[in-house]
């Protein structure tokens, strides 16, 4: 390395997964055999602090927004389940890797244990209901001992920061109503990747499919309401 000379390096390394402030980096030169009077392994340049701010992040990775929300309020009927997802990363699988999101608490939903699947977004190779999907597009799974009602979801193209990830799927309602309280995380290789949190329900709005006298709050996953003739009315000849 001639003197006054800058000379660049570059090298990729995967960020921790909790906040912290920069690392202290010191630089350190040793001989190489033949091309220093110094012994080989010998240090020519002791360590030196290096100027500048790496692996520093002020935020843990988490989802900023998880919403779920549902399209038909009637117990027993199939229902389609909408998730919107915007993280405060870039979200994808390195190669080598396995990036997975875990929905948890649709323990009251009907759906077989297998592949299931999901629609909406082409960063999701597959799902998996109450199992781990073994492929990025779960034609193969892995029966594992995992609460029913969990969805696995594979990742397999980019999630990027501040951009919704909206995807659905469909289960059968149960027959009595009650709001569910789900959680949601994501992993890497079967390593945690962000903490688990809560996901919101959908309290405010009205369902989307076409029903009759749709009302705000319905929304929310299986938020039921009970059977019911619109008209009852009979009439002689």
């Amino acid at each position: 390395i001639p003197a006054n000379t800058n000379v660049g390096v570059l090298f990729e390394v995967i960020n921790g997964k909790v906040a912290r402030a920069a690392a202290s980096i010191n630089i350190v030169i040793s001989a190489a055999a033949g091309k220093s009077c110094c012994p080989s392994g010998g240090a020519v340049l002791g360590p030196s602090l290096a100027s500048g701010s790496v692996l520093s992040f002020s935020e843990s990775p988490i989802f900023k927004l998880a919403v779920i929300g549902q399209s038909i309020p009637f117990a027993g009927e199939r229902n389609t389940l909408t998730l919107t997802l915007v993280s405060n990363f870039d979200y994808y699988p390195l190669d080598g890797t396995t990036a997975s999101i875990t929905l948890q608490g649709l323990r009251r939903a009907a759906a077989s244990v297998g592949p299931i699947v999901v629609t909406g977004s082409g960063s999701i190779g597959g799902a998996c209901w109450s199992c781990v999907c073994s492929t990025a597009t779960c034609s193969s799974v892995s029966i594992m001992s995992i609460d029913y009602g969990t969805l696995t979801l594979r990742v397999v193209g980019d999630v990027y920061a501040d951009q919704p990830l909206v995807l659905s799927f469909q289960v059968i309602n149960p027959r009595v109503s009650g709001v569910e309280s789900i959680s949601i995380s994501s992993t890497w290789n079967s390593d945690p990747f962000t903490m688990t949190q809560v996901v919101t329900n959908d309290i405010i709005n009205i369902p989307t499919a076409p029903i009759f006298d749709p009302k705000s709050g319905e929304a929310a996953v299986f938020a039921l309401r009970s059977f019911q003739f619109i008209t009852l009315a009979i009439e002689q000849s």
